[in-house]
């Protein structure tokens, strides 16, 4: 699920003339996918965290170094909510994506030292 998930928003990147650097599917690193994306001024960089979901889901949390990172890079970290993995015709997955910094999120303190980011997306 997690691989599907993945590709998936890799190829939304690719057919938006981004440069995929990274795909880290297994890999113990706090981000999926490190993406150059062409703006003003030149490429600009984007850590790309996944979230898949077999179902409809508007809700996904990141983990514990995940926060750090997003929280770290507001502004280059998105997070892409991939719903409907269940159905195996990805045509009907349902993609949401947002930068970390404009998503409405909740910061979950499990204990004092640990943070997690609940985030909310919109249909």
């Amino acid at each position: 699920m997690d691989e599907a998930g993945v590709n998936f928003v890799a190829k939304l990147y690719e057919e938006r003339g981004c440069f995929i650097a990274e795909k880290n599917i297994d890999v113990l690193k706090h981000y999926d996918l490190l993406v150059y994306c062409p703006g003003e001024g030149g490429l600009r960089r984007f850590y790309v965290e996944v979230k898949g979901h077999l179902g409809y889901v508007l809700v996904a949390e990141l983990s514990e170094a995940e926060t750090e990172l997003a929280e770290s890079h507001p502004y280059d970290y998105v997070v892409c909510n991939v719903m409907g993995l269940e159905n195996p015709d990805s045509s009907t997955w349902v993609p949401l994506c947002g930068l970390y910094a404009e998503l409405p999120k909740t910061l979950v303190t499990e204990t004092r030292e640990e943070r997690r980011a609940r985030l909310f997306f919109s249909p």
